[in-house]
């Protein structure tokens, strides 16, 4: 069976707080902030997978000493 390598995001969700005249000047004086003035939001979303591709450099049909991730030799049929 072939193997895929798949890539995945997980959107996160920033907040920040700023002084400012209005909605418009708030935003780019946010957007001029340096990245430790944003906090996380707590957020359950999960991994979605954006990106998958043919892993053609391994060769499961050889023993070779490869290191994988734990859960990679899952299948998932739908």
């Amino acid at each position: 069976m072939p193997r895929y390598r798949v890539f995945g995001t997980k959107y996160q969700t920033y907040y920040t707080h700023v002084s400012a005249a209005d909605e418009y000047a708030a935003a780019e004086a946010a957007n001029l902030a340096p990245s430790s003035e944003w906090f996380d939001v707590e957020s359950d979303d999960s991994i979605e997978a954006t990106d998958v591709f043919l892993d053609e450099e391994i060769d499961i049909s050889q023993d070779e000493d490869i290191d994988y991730h734990p859960g990679f030799d899952k299948v998932v049929t739908t």
